[in-house]
């Protein structure tokens, strides 16, 4: 049996609390929550939305088994206009930048007095959250700790107003070609090109020709940067994150690249292709804390999905096990460049 994680359980013990006739959960991590709300003995509408797809499928597949709505279940980078909730709880995004953008999200579709409940453990910053909180939706009426966590609750002072995504503009430059991208809060490496992307940009095959993916593509800098160097090359761009998604088509309209596109994929969910290169800086991290299967996964999974003789082409942090996992699943992986803080592989099938 699954257990619930710590905020979860909090939620639910102080879940009478909250008096309201709709009501939007942000960013649950237990899909199971689904099933444990009072949708039978409440007044209360329930709704879910999720900035990742892949969250979004796990509660998807737990609604057809509880009975629960799936019109209900929404995912994305913003939440659908003229939408309004009494009631909104969010559990704590993963970052500072995004618990902002998350809050000023709630403050337009919060009805005014309404309620916004933010829940989290204090490692990830719950505590530290309070002020973000005061900003965007007003002084705490209450709050609960928890076991490790805690649960803090104000009601929106001002009068909703529309929400307009901010875009950061980090411009890059590898060689002599420029691009410009546009990134949201949440999408890995915001406002600044990381030192692994770098590496790995500087360091592509001399020709790159026809269908390439890059995979876990963020705010799209891998994949533009491959679609400007290479215009013969078409290169679709995959990522879970709705805000990923939202930042990498923003990027490809910005530098009006005609052989380039984006869209959701929960791994290889959405992916029926074969491509001739895998490009990737894959993800190893789950918020705070480091997250292995997302990567073992894509790396067990890529071969299917390359043409015979295609590549993958991947940078991982130094002290990653990426190369032995790419010798076992490929037969094959060699060091193209590696510095004392990453290492850019290529597999070949």
């Amino acid at each position: 049996m699954n257990t619930l994680s710590l905020p979860t359980e909090l939620l639910l013990k102080h879940l009478a609390r909250f008096t309201s006739k709709k009501a939007l959960v942000i960013n649950a991590p237990d899909s199971k929550l689904l099933s444990l709300l009072p949708t039978e003995s409440s007044n209360t509408d329930w709704s879910f939305f999720d900035f990742e797809y892949s969250a979004h499928r796990e509660k998807v597949a737990v609604a057809k088994q509880v009975n629960f709505s799936a019109e209900k279940l929404t995912c994305g980078a913003v939440i659908a206009q003229n939408t309004t909730y009494d009631l909104i709880i969010i559990f704590l995004p993963k970052s500072r930048e995004l618990v902002a953008y998350t809050l000023a999200l709630a403050s337009a579709h919060t009805t005014q007095n309404g309620t916004v409940a933010l829940v989290g453990e204090k490692k990830a910053g719950i505590k530290s959250a309070r002020d973000v909180l005061e900003k965007h939706i007003g002084k705490i009426v209450w709050k609960e700790p928890g076991k490790h966590s805690e649960i803090i609750v104000a009601h929106l002072e001002k009068t909703p107003a529309s929400f307009q995504p901010e875009y950061t503009e980090p411009s890059v430059v590898i060689g002599n070609i420029s691009l410009t991208t546009r990134s949201l809060p949440g999408v890995f490496s915001l406002g600044e090109l990381d030192g692994g992307t770098r590496l790995l940009l500087e360091h592509l095959p001399s020709s790159v020709s026809g269908k390439v993916l890059d995979f876990g593509c963020g705010s799209g800098i891998i994949g533009t940067m491959v679609a400007k160097m290479y215009p013969e090359a078409n290169v679709d761009m995959t990522d879970s994150s709705m805000l990923a998604i939202a930042s990498a088509k923003e990027t490809i309209k910005h530098n009006t690249l005609s052989n380039a596109r984006v869209f959701v994929s929960d791994i290889f969910s959405h992916i029926t292709e074969s491509y001739d290169l895998i490009i990737s800086n894959p993800p190893f991290h789950d918020g705070y804390e480091t997250a292995y299967d997302v990567t073992h996964t894509f790396f067990k999974e890529a071969p299917r999905f390359l043409k015979p003789g295609g590549t993958v082409l991947i940078v991982a942090n130094a002290f990653l096990p990426y190369q032995k996992i790419l010798t076992e699943v490929f037969g094959n992986c060699r060091i193209v460049v590696e510095n004392p803080q990453f290492k850019i592989l290529e597999s070949i099938r």
